[in-house]
């Protein structure tokens, strides 16, 4: 797949994108659903030969559960699962943390941070069954391409609002 044309890089290294490549950025989604959806299953220990950059979709029993996108796929995908990640790095186990404890009526109104503390054990507990997934990755080395492709895989899949949300932090 050809990059996305019409982009500048500014003196800080920022990227600038145009409407045009926005437009064929936009075009490529189905294709990059196949291609994600086509790639090979493989569990979460297992990381070798998987792209650099791109987009992956974690699976629980084979139903997709939350989608995610890096520079850093292999060790992106290892901090959800990683025993010593913290709440931003085991992004999904700790979304499947507060979840549990909300429909149990735990935890309501509790900073983050006090519920990572306070459920050590249950967070442990959600980054083990991360371990249990599996996933599959697409390689987009493309920036824009990634973020357009990461909210389209979302709303395909189904992972919002329970594991993928669109809230600004």
């Amino acid at each position: 797949m050809p990059p996305m044309p019409d982009r500048k890089t500014d003196i800080d290294g920022g990227t600038s994108y145009s409407l045009e490549s926005f437009d064929d950025g936009v075009r490529r989604m189905a294709e990059l659903l196949k291609k994600l959806t086509s790639s090979d299953e493989r569990q979460w220990g297992y990381r070798k030969g998987i792209p650099q950059a791109g987009v992956y979709v974690f699976f629980e029993k084979g139903a997709p559960t939350y989608v995610g996108r890096s520079d850093k796929l292999s060790n992106r995908i290892g901090q959800h699962g990683w025993r010593s990640s913290d709440k931003n790095g085991a992004t999904l186990a700790f979304k499947m943390l507060k979840r549990s404890l909300s429909a149990q009526g735990k935890a309501e109104g509790e900073k983050d941070a006090d519920i990572a503390r306070e459920y050590d054990d249950e967070f442990l507990a959600q980054k083990e069954k991360v371990r249990s997934m599996t996933y599959r990755v697409v390689a987009i080395d493309d920036d824009l391409e990634q973020h357009l492709f990461e909210t389209y895989a979302i709303c395909k899949f189904g992972t919002s609002p329970h594991h993928n949300d669109f809230r600004n932090h």
